[in-house]
């Protein structure tokens, strides 16, 4: 009898244990344009990203903070910021003394509480990628990335926080894409005018629209970047196709017996449009 108490008394003493309180951590999600990935971009700002603690802190804890899809920038110095959550982008802060850089690779960043913190509402800190007087963000290399691609970053405390669940810093999207409108619905005529003429109510054109969506992470277009467009079908006894931009420049395309091709500059296209003849 006196076994089945005590076994009693443990389960009601477990059932009562309080359960530690989960940390976070958050950042600014930025676009990036994918057609420029695959030469990566360098020392991007990451922006903020935030660390809360919800438990207290004993000294020795380690904080880590990982980064995933991407590696932070060679040449940083580290610090953790303090503030509450109604600064940003580092203004007024100091290096907080209560955590110590410890260590950093291309992904992952290290620090050591240097004393006991006790649990408060308060233990936010930014991670700082230079201890200036008003400190910066965090800078990374990104990699290439097709659209829908992420950047994230997570956090682990060898303390009672746990977090739930990463942040993403950085989205990759497409910056440039093109739609057409319109058909090849004419006929040419065989009989009259040298088989020069189309007949018929019907369209001889087709209209090519680019458009540049606007990303936080973009490349810059200039006369290197080309831009192919391809009509497809029996180009037999087409004496030739001309491709004529917004401004009323002409491309002459190349014709082969299924194809007409054309190769323009994309400075010039993404801010005229294109329109085939």
């Amino acid at each position: 009898m006196n076994r089945l108490n005590k076994l009693a008394l443990g389960v009601a003493l477990a059932a009562g244990a309080s359960v530690a309180a989960a940390g976070t951590i958050t950042g600014t999600n930025q676009t990036v344009g994918s057609e420029f990935s695959a030469g990566g971009f360098d020392n991007e700002s990451a922006g903020e990203i935030v660390i809360s603690l919800a438990n207290g802190t004993r000294a020795s804890d380690e904080l880590t903070i990982t980064i995933a899809g991407a590696d932070f920038s060679a040449g940083q110095t580290f610090a953790l910021f303090a503030s509450d959550a109604a600064q940003a982008n580092f203004a007024g802060l100091s290096d907080d003394d209560d955590w110590t850089f410890f260590s950093a690779t291309s992904n992952v960043i290290t620090f050591i509480a240097s004393g006991n913190i006790p649990q408060a509402a308060d233990n936010i800190f930014y991670l700082a990628g230079d201890t200036g007087a008003a400190g910066v963000g965090v800078d990374v290399n990104l990699d290439q990335g097709a659209e829908g691609t992420t950047v994230t970053v997570a956090a682990d405390h060898t303390g009672d926080d746990t977090f739930a669940a990463g942040a993403t810093l950085f989205t990759y999207a497409d910056e440039f894409s093109g739609e057409a409108s319109g058909a090849f619905s004419a006929v040419i005529d065989a009989v009259n005018a040298g088989r020069l003429a189309f007949v018929g109510a019907a369209s001889d054109a087709v209209g090519i629209d680019f458009d540049l969506a606007a990303v936080d992470v973009a490349g810059t277009l200039d006369d290197d970047d080309t831009v192919t467009v391809t009509l497809f079908g029996d180009m037999t006894g087409i004496g030739a196709v001309t491709f004529v931009d917004a401004d009323g420049d002409e491309y002459e395309a190349v014709i082969s017996t299924d194809s007409a091709t054309v190769v323009a500059s994309g400075a010039d296209l993404f801010t005229a449009g294109l329109e085939p003849q």
